[in-house]
């Protein structure tokens, strides 16, 4: 029992990137679980070595209003094992903006062979919603 927990345990470390690990929530799980599916999909339908799948919580916020950015990815290699590649596997962080307008958000994601996914998301941020 004491071998299964710590098998258990190293998985799970080994599959969650540290970085991203300490603001993942159970339900950012399921959606970083259900983006890597899509990212495998459209490597599968596509063809290539290398997909990526990224949303924002929110499409339109407030200044200084938090949303997060979640994604995943299929095929793509960790910071750690390659200099080109600058996100992990997947993950989720919070983001706060001051000043409004229209931000994208651009994650590049390398596979070994060094092919690209390049997954965006824009997210408007406003002073205050329109009534």
């Amino acid at each position: 029992m004491k071998h299964s927990f710590a098998a258990l345990l190293a998985l799970v470390c080994i599959a969650t990137p540290l970085s991203a690990f300490a603001e993942v929530s159970e339900v950012d799980l399921r959606v970083m679980h259900i983006l890597g599916q899509i990212a495998a999909i459209t490597a599968e339908k596509s063809g290539t070595p290398v997909a990526c799948a990224l949303i924002s919580t929110k499409e339109s916020v407030r200044v200084n209003e938090p949303f997060k950015l979640i994604w995943n990815s299929f095929g793509a290699v960790d910071p750690g094992e390659s200099s080109m590649s600058q996100w992990e596997r997947g993950g989720a962080f919070t983001i706060v903006v001051d000043t409004p307008g229209i931000k994208q958000y651009r994650f590049v994601f390398y596979a070994p062979s060094g092919e690209k996914a390049v997954c965006t998301v824009l997210v408007s941020i406003v002073l205050t919603f329109p009534v």
